[in-house]
């Protein structure tokens, strides 16, 4: 999810009002900063908190820029849009970091590398169909900011049931993963430290 979105955002710079080669400079600055705020926000508030608050920003800010891009003959849309454009690229991007990390946290030793090698090459896989959301541009103006906004609303609510890795040690086997997070409360936003067990010693420390 969050590699379509990342790529249709940043495909879709071709669709923004005004200079192209300025906007797609802007969409890849953007992801210097997101980069820093995404690995400190991790450590303060966790990995699944980080994810659904910036799903949720994608969310309102590509509605808002989906609105916007079909009144771009209004000079004040257009600047809107644009804005609107940087910061979900800023969210999804922030997003895309999370959830590399937190997937190689939730995945068993066993399937560590097979998960996390399965679950990149089926978001490459999808991505393929990533341009299409951006052709629906010549139908709506605003069609791919809204088809991404979907897409983020669906990453809101499958990334808030995913357990929290902040501080909790890494399972090693297929039960420990079955069992893993089942202890947290879902408003928690930074579970208390586990304690390393005899078997299973590797926390994930901030």
């Amino acid at each position: 999810m969050n590699g379509v979105i990342y790529y249709a955002i940043t495909l879709n710079a071709s669709n923004l009002s005004g200079d192209q080669f300025l906007n797609f400079f802007i969409l890849a600055m953007i992801e210097v900063p997101a980069g820093y705020f995404g690995s400190v926000l991790c450590d303060k508030i966790g990995r699944r908190w980080t994810q659904v608050i910036f799903f949720m920003v994608c969310v309102v800010f590509s509605i808002v820029a989906g609105i916007a891009a079909d009144f771009t003959d209004i000079y004040a849309m257009k600047v809107i849009s644009v804005i609107a454009a940087v910061v979900s690229k800023f969210a999804v991007t922030l997003t895309f970091l999370v959830v590399y990390l937190q997937a190689t946290e939730i995945f068993p030793t066993p399937l560590r590398s097979t998960g996390s090698g399965f679950a990149s090459t089926s978001a490459s896989v999808i991505g393929i169909f990533t341009p299409f959301i951006v052709f629906s541009a010549k139908f709506l103006q605003g069609a791919p900011w809204f088809i991404i906004a979907i897409m983020s609303a669906i990453g809101v609510v499958s990334s808030a049931y995913l357990p929290e890795t902040l501080n909790q040690s890494l399972p090693e086997t297929l039960e420990e993963a079955e069992n893993f997070g089942k202890d947290n409360k879902f408003w928690s936003f930074r579970p208390p430290p586990q304690k390393p067990s005899s078997q299973n010693g590797n926390r994930i420390k901030a």
